[in-house]
């Protein structure tokens, strides 16, 4: 997926399209560790985020050249507040893909809405009643929007 994103609403997730695991080409861990100022030896590609900025925006300049040995970095987008609610699916039947845990997300914001000192009781109920009436965590028709377990057409990088 090329072209910029709102960064305000959404983030990007890196995941390996193909059989294998996910890896950095040593291109670009050297050009992230410059950045970052870390030694080589410091780094551990298991320990970046999927959607740590700083690589996504190397993998985007590289392009396929950013590919480690049996991976295809792919770039799936998800609404920022997924952030904390995506995983990535390793099974050895297909490639890699990133799927939401939309029940996770809908108890945390049930959560907030509960312990809220600021809503009066009335409106907790309201909010509780329209979060557990979503079908994705958001109010959308499709019940796999932002999974990629599926779909890999529109991600090929």
């Amino acid at each position: 997926m090329e072209g910029i994103i709102d960064q305000e609403k959404f983030i990007e997730v890196m995941y390996n399209g193909r059989y294998g695991v996910f890896s950095f080409s040593e291109e670009a861990i050297s050009l992230y560790c410059e950045h970052m100022g870390l030694k080589r030896k410091d780094f551990n590609e298991q320990q970046i985020d999927r959607h740590d900025a700083n690589m996504l925006e190397i993998v985007k300049d590289l392009g396929k050249r950013a590919n480690g040995q049996f991976c295809n970095i792919m770039i799936r987008t998800i609404p920022k507040e997924y952030k904390d609610f995506y995983r990535i699916i390793v099974s050895l039947s297909c490639p890699e893909c990133v799927r939401i845990d939309y029940k996770g997300y809908k108890l945390a914001r049930i959560g907030e809405i509960l312990s809220s000192h600021d809503l009066p009781f009335k409106q907790k109920q309201i909010e509780i009643l329209y979060i557990l009436n979503l079908k994705n965590g958001h109010n959308s028709e499709s019940e796999d929007e932002y999974d990629s377990c599926e779909d890999y057409s529109d991600d090929i990088y």
